[in-house]
């Protein structure tokens, strides 16, 4: 090999890779916005009230009960289930009627210290039913990602569970506190009280898992009969192995002797790490928190024949990626993913760069770099296409600069399927 002398950076290989990026990004653009949510054998009741069966599939957020859509067949067009034209649908184990209510929308900014009057709103929205009690059932709509519970009680219509949190800012020049009406305490303290629950209802937030739990409480304690139709949510976890397939190009700026570049030319290495995902509970666990643990090398020699000169570089290291990534749903198997996070990490053995000569050696410094990724995930295995940002890993150093470039191919394998 010989030296290669550029007057500037390689800009062919830096729009190549974002001409990638680019590319891919279109791609999960043009698929997510075609993509359907899984459909699951479901039923929906028409205002005749005839039970139709079909599959259903929740194209919204987590909870929202006024974004699914039903098909006859496989083959079948999509369509929304109108409000106007359905009274109840079910799919899996969930329930949905369609129901007149009340819903609280006054504004949630105030600059008073004491709650303004409740501002209501009646409408009919789907409702699903989470709590099916002898004594009380509990039901919940959610509208852009704002929860509302309500009260069932036999022969009786469904009634708001009232509770509002105001944030107050007096002055411009003070920061916001916190003011909340917990008025469904009250409610369910006449309505469905036991003494042993006392203490528990004090506490109770305004959350789908602790309400289940209380109305599960208070029919406990009753003796009477109830049913729980639907899971509350939960963290998953997720461990990983990974196996990378890196191509990495190295650039030497030596200001001084030169004007242009010694490049040290491509390299392709294989490497392999780990890494454990935090699934969040929160629509349909798209989002996630991540970090691994990766170990890469990189080892490249140099020399010229008409000088005799001979550079080398060396480096081997553990990197620790850590983020955010999320997934967009094709089918309950088939998720595309995209993710971003930062890479720290610290040299494991001899990492220096020899130039010209074994003797003219220098040490490498560790640099943190960035990295974007997209790619696609079957069952528990998923395929990424990674670029991290540059490295300088001779800054510092008199008369010398460095340019680290890096993409990777991520081959990942879980070892059990978290679901969601």
């Amino acid at each position: 090999m010989l030296f290669c002398i550029y007057a500037s950076q390689n800009p062919p290989a830096v729009k190549s890779r974002i001409l990638i990026l680019s590319a891919m990004a279109g791609w999960l653009v043009s698929l997510t916005t075609t993509a359907q949510i899984g459909f699951h054998r479901g039923f929906i009741i028409n205002n005749d009230h005839e039970k139709i069966d079909c599959e259903i599939s929740n194209y919204g957020s987590e909870n929202s009960s006024m974004d699914y859509y039903y098909r006859l067949s496989r083959n079948d067009t999509a369509r929304h289930i109108d409000i106007r034209h359905v009274e109840a649908f079910g799919v899996g184990d969930k329930r949905f009627f369609r129901a007149r209510v009340l819903l609280e929308i006054s504004p949630a900014n105030i600059t008073v210290d004491t709650a303004p009057p409740l501002k209501w709103d009646e409408r009919f929205v789907f409702v699903q039913l989470l709590f099916d009690g002898e004594l009380g059932s509990l039901y919940e709509f959610n509208d852009n990602g704002v929860s509302y519970f309500f009260l069932g009680l036999p022969d009786q219509p469904i009634e708001p569970l009232v509770y509002k949190k105001y944030f107050v800012k007096l002055t411009p020049n003070e920061p916001s506190s916190i003011l909340e009406n917990h008025l469904f305490r009250e409610q369910l303290r006449k309505k469905l009280f036991c003494p042993s629950l006392a203490g528990e209802l004090d506490k109770l937030a305004y959350t789908r898992k602790q309400l289940i739990a209380y109305f599960k409480d208070y029919h406990e304690c009753k003796n009477a009969g109830y049913k729980i139709l639907t899971r509350v949510t939960r963290a998953k976890w997720n461990f990983k192995a990974s196996f990378l397939f890196n191509r990495s190009t190295f650039q030497i700026d030596d200001t001084q002797d030169f004007t242009g570049q010694i490049d040290l030319g491509p390299a392709h290495t294989v490497s392999g790490g780990l890494e454990i995902e935090y699934l969040i509970p929160h629509n349909k666990y798209k989002l996630s928190l991540f970090a691994e643990a990766n170990y890469y090398y990189r080892h490249s020699t140099l020399h010229n024949p008409v000088t005799s000169e001979t550079t080398t570089v060396h480096f081997q290291y553990m990197e620790f990626p850590a983020g955010l990534n999320y997934y967009f749903i094709l089918h309950d198997r088939h998720k595309l993913f995209v993710r971003a996070g930062i890479v720290p990490g610290f040299y494991t053995g001899d990492s220096y760069a020899s130039l010209y000569n074994d003797a003219n050696r220098i040490d490498l410094n560790m640099v943190t770099s960035v990295f974007l990724g997209a790619g696609y995930r079957f069952n528990r295995v998923s395929l990424e296409y990674r670029y991290y940002t540059r490295q300088n890993q001779m800054q510092n150093i008199y008369r010398y600069n460095s340019t680290h470039t890096r993409m990777a191919f991520v081959l990942k394998f879980s070892f059990w399927e978290p679901g969601g």
